[in-house]
């Protein structure tokens, strides 16, 4: 079987192939384009495919969010985090997203459930450690990730004695 590509009906009548189909650009949302498949004796079969381009979710930009800032009560550099406290922040407005969390930008590009942190999440790595915030579209699977930073600052140190204060 051979399989043939063209961008319009014009365009298999004319027998005007896509060129190289694996790297055919669409002109416009919601395009046809036809396939025609034919066997060994000339016999060929035609379908039409319609391409969707879906937009990609458009969370806060990584260098946009704040850090998340938790202070330390033991000062050993790590704390709890509520993620989920970021969720709206990161959705940047856009209804339709979930927001998840991961460790590392691999694991947000996958998106495996088995990879998410949160939404209680102590910091692995004491004082500041970045995440990575994965946007969702729930109705397209279209996805974005960004980077957000964790930081456990200490408490500040009071002096063992504090001199009376008299007025």
């Amino acid at each position: 079987l051979s399989l043939s590509w063209y961008a319009s009906a014009a365009d298999l009548a004319n027998g005007t192939e896509i060129a190289d189909p694996a790297a055919y650009q669409n002109i416009e949302n919601y395009q046809t384009i036809f396939a025609q498949v034919t066997d060994e004796f000339g016999c060929s079969a035609t379908v039409t495919l319609t391409l969707t381009v879906n937009p990609l979710p458009s969370p806060t930009p990584s260098d946009e969010l704040d850090p998340y800032i938790i202070c330390d009560d033991d000062n050993d550099g790590f704390a709890e985090f509520d993620l989920s406290t970021y969720d709206q922040l990161i959705a940047n407005g856009e209804a339709d997203v979930e927001i998840t969390y991961y460790t590392t930008p691999t694991n947000a590009e996958g998106g495996l459930v088995e990879n998410q942190i949160g939404p209680l999440y102590q910091n692995t790595t004491a004082g500041q450690q970045n995440i990575y915030a994965r946007s969702t579209n729930i109705l397209t699977g279209c996805y974005r990730y960004v980077t957000l930073q964790l930081e456990v600052v200490p408490l500040p140190m009071l002096p063992l004695e504090i001199d009376d204060l008299s007025h």
